[in-house]
């Protein structure tokens, strides 16, 4: 069992690291102990104790993000066991797409896991969504591992892996090639390669963006023109209000690329779960931006100056708008946050704080 017989070895979590970022983001380095990952149960995590906490630990997981428990310690609930495999499906998500540490604190847990997908449907769609992240466009074969990979499926068993792989190669969107070990071993070999209707349908999810992160954000500034400076504390409350929702903003100012711009703007928009609008200034390309999210029945809330807000055309006086003022940025910023979480819902990369 996790916690029992643990032996301790001062700078195991050295040579064991596997994420950048890790060390360098929690700061514990007193001792780390080699065993299962609490969350996930992958053999060989790593658990760092950090010095000035009892309840704080710093896991290092071949399948998790490297993540934090805050005043849980090393034994979950028993409440927390039974939705253990969905907070590990949140962890490997994030894995996947690259992201940093999370820390998770006990008061938070059913927030974070509210997150997850629970219906069987809503979990193969992820997963294949998931699958696809680690895919070949070429046709080569991936490999998964039911032990290391169950929560790419938010499976609670690792052998049903096996099982939600063969309802997608039944579905067409997927071709097995092989299963070796698949009766015995935790460290089964599992070959895959998506098809055709695969990729199809995994461009039909992110066109819903039920899965995506990512949130844009339309305002009279356009990319290339010289910034009016009080606008960029605006910009820059709308980003921060986006995140602490738990989303990632995307400004199309910010990203490099060698589109063009109005191809790359719709693109961005279908790519985005929800939008920002500022209709300060009546700009006619952000209105075309909010229309174009509209018909892709797209989220989008509104922002406006004080001041502005009453000479817009009818069809956006309509829209409730958040009003903001130069010099109340941080008003702002909470304002759009608690507007995402009330309308859109916690974001994926949520801090839980």
């Amino acid at each position: 069992m996790v916690g029992h017989g643990l032996s301790v070895r001062r700078g195991l979590f050295a040579r064991h690291h596997r994420g950048p970022d890790t060390e360098s983001a929690f700061d514990g380095k007193e001792s780390s102990v080699d065993v299962n990952c609490p969350i996930c149960d992958f053999p060989e995590a790593v658990i760092l104790s950090e010095p000035m906490s009892n309840s704080l630990r710093v896991v290092n997981c071949m399948t998790c993000v490297d993540y934090r428990l805050v005043g849980i310690g090393m034994s979950l609930s028993s409440e927390m066991r039974q939705t253990r495999h969905l907070m590990a499906g949140l962890l490997a998500e994030r894995k996947i797409r690259g992201e940093g540490p999370m820390e998770i604190r006990g008061s938070q847990w059913d927030r974070i896991v509210s997150t997850a997908p629970t219906t069987f449907t809503e979990q193969i769609d992820r997963f294949l969504v998931n699958l696809s992240k680690k895919s070949s466009e070429g046709g080569m074969m991936t490999a998964l591992s039911s032990a290391l990979h169950a929560p790419w499926a938010f499976a609670a068993a690792r052998d049903s892996l096996v099982y939600r792989l063969r309802t997608l190669a039944k579905a067409g969107f997927i071709e097995m090639q092989g299963e070796r070990g698949a009766g015995g071993s935790d460290r089964n070999d599992l070959g895959f390669v998506l098809t055709y209707e695969g990729w199809k349908r995994v461009e039909e999810l992110e066109a819903k963006a039920g899965h995506s992160d990512q949130a844009f954000i339309a305002l009279t500034k356009r990319p290339g023109d010289k910034p009016e400076p009080r606008m960029e504390a605006v910009i820059k409350a709308l980003k921060e209000g986006i995140q602490a929702a738990g989303y990632r903003p995307i400004f199309m100012e910010d990203l490099q690329h060698g589109d063009k711009i109005d191809d790359r703007i719709l693109v961005e928009i279908k790519r985005s779960r929800f939008l920002v609008v500022d209709t300060t200034g009546r700009n006619a390309n952000v209105t075309f931006e909010a229309g174009y999210a509209l018909g892709l029945g797209r989220t989008i809330l509104w922002t406006c100056r004080e001041g502005d807000h009453d000479d817009q055309d009818f069809d956006i006086r309509q829209y409730r708008r958040l009003l903001w003022a130069h010099g109340g940025e941080e008003v702002l910023t909470q304002k759009l946050q608690d507007a995402v979480e009330q309308v859109v819902g916690r974001g994926p990369l949520a801090k839980a704080v």
